[in-house]
């Protein structure tokens, strides 16, 4: 698994291949806005950190069965097991003791078991960790959640106050970094990380093969301070997106993240 940090608003941020974002523990000392470091030593996260993700869309297969939208059987069969399995794992190498979803957890009103799975891998994340359950769930709500009206009352159950439903509109703060929904700067945030596009870049190959690759796109902090994640999930699609200036783009292959130049 591959990363890369960056500092947004004074904030260190780690970037992985695995479309999933990172908040340390420990905020002192970041380095300047834009900056680039190295993963940590070995597979070795320091514990208690924040693990952001966007867009899972959970559900979305049996929200298409719902529709007459005909599948593959993998997409039917595999699609919320494999981003479950894959948040699962994010969790566990990490070591958060927070996770944020930056939105569209749940794809639409006919979502099939989708929050019953959703809840029985919180679930198995609050077991593993020491000392018992996380300490916080952060759920923003996005356009597909307003629709979706999950019912969380498991969810509810299991974590208590330590879930912060939050509405599509709302945000969560981590000193001068904001996470919404919406690809639109917060007020009175340095920097706003959002989900919602589900950016991806085309990249040409050799030949006339054209690569289209999820990536992460931070705006420019000082013309455009917002920063857009991939979406997670396993069945969602992908918008390409026009970077400008000086913002960053990291494309997502299999190899690990890839800076793309401007």
């Amino acid at each position: 698994m591959h990363a890369q940090s960056v500092s947004l608003a004074g904030v260190t941020v780690w970037l992985r291949s695995d479309r999933t974002a990172w908040l340390p523990p420990d905020q002192a000392g970041g380095a300047a806005d834009g900056a680039a470091g190295h993963a940590p030593a070995g597979t070795e996260w320091p514990a208690g950190g924040t693990l952001l993700v966007a867009d899972a869309h959970l559900g979305k297969a049996h929200q298409f069965s719902a529709l007459g939208v005909p599948l593959p059987a993998s997409a039917r069969s595999g699609a919320d097991g494999d981003t479950l399995a894959r948040l699962a794992a994010a969790l566990h190498a990490t070591a958060a003791r927070r996770l944020v979803v930056l939105g569209d957890l749940f794809h639409g009103p006919q979502g099939g078991d989708s929050p019953a799975r959703f809840a029985r891998a919180m679930a198995a994340w609050a077991a593993g960790r020491p000392g018992g359950l996380p300490a916080e769930l952060v759920l923003i709500g996005g356009n597909h959640d307003t629709r979706a009206r999950a019912d969380l009352s498991a969810l509810q159950g299991l974590l208590g106050e330590r879930l912060i439903c939050l509405p599509e509109e709302g945000h969560w703060r981590h000193g001068l970094l904001a996470c919404a929904h919406h690809p639109e700067p917060v007020a009175g945030a340095g920097y706003t990380l959002s989900g919602h596009l589900h950016p991806c870049v085309h990249v040409q190959a050799p030949g006339r093969d054209r690569l289209r690759l999820p990536c992460f796109w931070l705006g420019d902090a000082g013309v455009r301070p917002v920063g857009v994640l991939p979406a997670f999930g396993a069945f969602t699609g992908m918008h390409p997106i026009r970077p400008a200036g000086a913002d960053q783009v990291w494309a997502v292959t299999p190899q690990g993240l890839h800076r793309l130049p401007a």
